[in-house]
């Protein structure tokens, strides 16, 4: 978009953003956004990363722990692991129990505790991947657990960024000749 297209844009009342879903599933969606500047691609971005709510684990109480990794590191990686969050949790009375879930995890050695051991109170919350690993247990180790999951936004804490967003530019090629030659040299 040219600065003359921007200024006859802005006198018109605005900018006539176009929207393309290229790629839609249940961990990604990729946009093409056009007719915008790169700062406003990046302001949605930075909403998408700061400003949506999610769940993630707060508050661990650890009752055993014989694992070689400390407490705080164990609580530290439990708050780091993306969970799923249904609709009807509230953000504004995060406090309030009917707005939090309850976490337990129990599990002894030899074996590696994964995110899919965590059982929930909302059987609808649920860890985004299973296979995370969360501690190796030896022989005669074990984890026993209770946490507490509450709704939070990324500029919190990273443990509540629901995801990724990046932007990137595309480039735009404008062929001005019939270059069947160099589309012919082109693998395909």
């Amino acid at each position: 978009m040219t600065v003359v297209e921007r200024k006859v844009e802005e006198e018109e009342g605005g900018y006539k953003m176009k929207v393309e879903t290229i790629e839609e599933s249940d961990d990604k969606l990729v946009l093409v956004i056009s007719k915008v500047t790169p700062g406003f691609v990046n302001a949605v971005r930075r909403s998408v990363i700061n400003e949506v709510p999610v769940l993630a684990i707060e508050k661990v109480f650890i009752s055993k722990n014989s694992s070689a990794m400390y407490d705080e590191i164990l609580a530290h990686r439990l708050g780091l692991i993306p969970l799923i969050t249904p609709s009807g949790y509230s953000y504004d009375k995060r406090d309030a129990p009917a707005n939090q879930v309850r976490v337990t995890l129990k599990k002894q050695g030899p074996a590696t505790v994964y995110s899919g051991d965590l059982e929930f109170s909302d059987p609808e919350v649920k860890p985004v991947f299973d296979n995370i690993p969360i501690v190796e247990l030896l022989n005669n180790q074990e984890i026993e657990l209770e946490a507490v999951a509450i709704m939070g936004k990324g500029r919190e804490h990273a443990k509540w960024s629901p995801g990724i967003a990046y932007h990137k530019n595309y480039p735009k090629i404008k062929i001005e000749r019939n270059c069947k030659a160099a589309v012919d040299a082109c693998p395909k």
